[in-house]
């Protein structure tokens, strides 16, 4: 069976996730790795050259959706009739807002003068591509280029460009997710390379 490019959602505080299944699995992904280097620097005379921590590392793909085609789920082809494909462009869109309810309890309670002004917690989200690629990322950009709609002009085609950055060690606490997700993303990486 076919495995399936998916981007899963698990909300701040865990309880059901959500998974955002890709329709057709991007033709190639792009894959930027930059070292973190301490030293090395032209006429910089380090006795050593040292990682200053984790790379950056970086996902580019384009997903395509089509309402008209091969949807994964009953429910996503009922929803394709009446919505077009506005199910998973919301779900994909709403990875970069805050939750509305929290946005609404804050600013009650900035009108009580309640509220220590704190940024909203994203949801931690895991690029899953195949079972030896679970990858903690946050979306860096999003662009989509709407291509057909139906006759109350819900898009029923669209492109979808995504850049997604792993999210390291070093950018979360230890023992959050997301750092879990990591350490197990970088040894499993370790264990590969020893297959060498």
């Amino acid at each position: 069976m076919l495995s399936k490019g998916a981007l899963h959602i698990v909300p701040p505080g865990g309880g059901n996730g959500q998974s955002i299944v890709f329709q057709y699995n991007p033709d190639k992904v792009q894959r930027q790795i930059k070292p973190k280097i301490v030293g090395g620097q032209s006429g910089g005379h380090a006795a050593n050259v040292r990682f200053g921590t984790a790379p950056e590392e970086t996902y580019s793909m384009q997903v395509e959706i089509d309402a008209l085609d091969n949807l994964p789920s009953k429910a996503q082809a009922q929803a394709a009739v009446t919505d077009g494909i506005y199910p998973m462009l919301s779900a994909l869109e709403l990875l970069m807002y805050p939750k509305l309810a929290d946005v609404q309890t804050n600013q009650s309670q900035m009108g009580s003068g309640t509220l220590q002004v704190a940024p909203y917690t994203a949801p931690q989200v895991l690029l899953n591509w195949g079972k030896k690629r679970i990858v903690p990322v946050v979306v860096e950009s999003y662009s989509v280029e709407e291509q057909l709609f139906d006759k109350a002009l819900n898009p029923i085609r669209a492109s979808i460009q995504l850049a997604l950055r792993v999210i390291t060690y070093d950018d979360v606490l230890p023992g959050s997710n997301n750092y879990q997700s990591f350490v197990s993303y970088q040894r499993f990486k370790e264990n590969e390379a020893k297959k060498l």
